[in-house]
This record gives structure tokens, sequence and C-alpha cells, in this order.
């Protein structure tokens, strides 16, 4: 599927309690991390929510997708 000339969209500034950007609620986490996967050029990043039990927000990690291309 050929993707859309898309503008980047920059997280905004977020709280960096625990190291990482916090994100207020799952559905905003899951929102931005949509975003990025949309515009993720090589089609492979794949972004999980997840709970913090540090800081009490949310945040995104990835899981990259590996296929036996070649």
């Amino acid at each position: 599927m050929r993707k859309k000339n898309l503008l980047k969209i920059l997280p905004a500034d977020r709280q960096k309690s625990c190291g990482k950007n916090r994100y207020d609620s799952r559905q905003e986490a899951e929102i931005v991390a949509r975003e990025q996967e949309v515009l993720d050029q090589l089609d492979e990043l794949r972004l999980k929510v997840y709970h913090c039990a540090l800081c009490g927000g949310w945040h995104l990690t990835s899981s990259p997708i590996y296929s036996a291309k070649g």
C-alpha cells in the first residue's frame, strides 16, 4: 500500500518523570501510537501502550516486525 505524503506530527513536549514520554490517558497514547505507525516509511513499526507504575502515566513501546524478505 502506498502512503500519501503526510506531515510529520511531532509529539508535544511531555513530562518525563521516569525518562519516557508520558501520556495522561491510554486513549491519548493510543492515538499517538497509531499516528506514528502511519508515518513509518518502512511499515515495520508497531507500538504498544502500557501503564507505568512509577509515574502513573501511559507510555509507548515498540516491537519491530521482521519479515523474511529476500
